[in-house]
């Protein structure tokens, strides 16, 4: 049985009605020999406000009368577990405290997998040359998770991106 149907079935009806399963992309991410550590979200995607959610054609949620805005949105993803995967022969050469950096990092930050890591950051740890290692996170790390949750969650990713940014560039000038 996969771990989303287990989730789904200890949790209310209405809850497993939402499960957002794993997508083959994913999956096959979650294959690939050539990633140290690998990580799957179960998550659930809510109305707010109370509002409630229905499945699509595509088993996509969908909320019934609602007309989304392009300034905010009328549902929300939420992150109810975790799975990380961790090849520890290919992580032997970090320490503990940047591997549980990194790991913090990209779950709390939602961080793609295969995503390119910025020079200035934890999720440089498996890129970087030994001497250019990080071993904790940076201040652009920090920043960046405060920024993430200080926002509100009902906007589309336009308006994220920018008022993430707009929030580092202010975290950032206040620790320089």
């Amino acid at each position: 049985m996969p771990a989303t149907t287990a989730v789904a079935q200890i949790q209310s009806p209405s809850a497993a009605e939402s499960i957002v399963v794993t997508s083959p992309e994913e999956v096959r991410k979650l294959r690939s020999p050539g990633l140290p550590i690998r990580w799957f979200y179960t998550q659930t995607v809510e109305g707010l406000g109370g509002r409630t959610t229905t499945r699509g054609d595509q088993g996509v949620a969908l909320l019934k009368n609602v007309n989304p805005g392009r300034i905010d949105s009328p549902i929300q993803v939420s992150i109810i577990g975790c799975t990380v995967v961790v090849d520890m022969p290919r992580v032997s050469h970090v320490s503990i405290g940047a591997l549980t950096d990194y790991l913090a990092f990209a779950i709390l930050s939602r961080t793609r997998m295969d995503a390119t890591p910025n020079a200035s950051s934890i999720m440089n740890l498996f890129e970087a040359s030994q001497d250019e290692r990080p071993d904790a996170m940076t201040d652009l790390d920090k920043a960046m998770l405060k920024a993430l949750y200080r926002i509100p969650i009902n906007r589309n990713a336009a308006v994220h991106r920018a008022q993430i940014a707009s929030e580092i560039i202010k975290e950032i000038s206040a620790v320089q």
